[in-house]
């Protein structure tokens, strides 16, 4: 990608012709993104959450509007969004993740001044001698849409989460596995006003055995756009509980 034009004309497409920001927010936008791949650098590297750089702002938004009161942050799956929550002063955050090499790396990344903000859990996945994969989707399967992950199951990685009470996290980001399960288990321990934030939401089978209640939840965000430092386009989406 290498031109305004033909990053917002791949916008356009996806959107139907819809430009959901102005074009000098777009414009904006681009540079950053082809800022991030010149440099060549990971999300983990830059400190920066893999999601869409629209959502980053999003969330940038946030947090400054409610830092007043200290937010508490849990994320399926760690990285470069760890060290960004973290890099907030008022926010702790708790993550989950399942490999163990990356959760090192995450760990060896982090300034030690960040370590006492940080809680890092670690849940390798279970073995399941009898995969079915008609059920991956399935928010009470606790499998993984991943081939390589068909013989395993995540259970103790999503439900990590059931150990707060209820209503306790202003943030809780959705970019691991066994997505469907997570958020199902994330819902009841997102706060009145907090932030629910979907990667990858394009993948339509996220939402094969899962809704997200209009009642409970207000739509905030449906973004196609770029990836931080990747060159590709995703869907970020960002729920706010009502």
């Amino acid at each position: 990608m290498s031109n305004f034009l033909t990053y917002l004309l791949k916008v356009l497409i996806k959107n139907k012709g819809k430009v959901s920001f102005p074009l000098s927010y777009h414009r904006l936008l681009f540079q950053r993104w082809n800022t991030q791949l010149h440099l060549s650098q990971s999300p983990l590297q830059v400190k920066l959450p893999w999601i869409t750089l629209a959502a980053q702002d999003w969330i940038d938004q946030y947090i400054l509007q409610n830092q007043h009161r200290g937010l508490k942050v849990f994320e399926f799956g760690s990285g470069g969004s760890t060290l960004y929550f973290l890099n907030h002063p008022t926010t702790q955050t708790v993550s989950v993740e399942h490999d163990e090499v990356w959760y090192n790396n995450t760990k060896q990344n982090m300034p030690s001044t960040l370590l006492k903000k940080w809680t890092g859990l670690l849940h390798i996945p279970e073995n399941n001698p009898s995969p079915e994969q008609s059920l991956e989707n399935d928010p009470s399967a606790f499998y993984s849409g991943v081939e390589r992950h068909k013989h395993q199951l995540f259970k103790a990685y999503v439900t990590s989460i059931d150990t707060y009470e209820d209503n306790h996290f202003d943030i809780i980001m959705v970019d691991g596995r066994s997505r469907p399960a997570c958020i199902m288990h994330a819902i009841p321990k997102l706060k009145s006003g907090g932030i629910l934030v979907l990667d990858n939401a394009e993948r339509k089978r996220y939402f094969t055995h899962l809704t997200m209640d209009n009642s409970t939840f207000k739509l905030a965000l449906n973004h196609y756009g770029a990836l931080n430092c990747t060159n590709a386009f995703v869907i970020t989406q960002i729920y706010v509980k009502k």
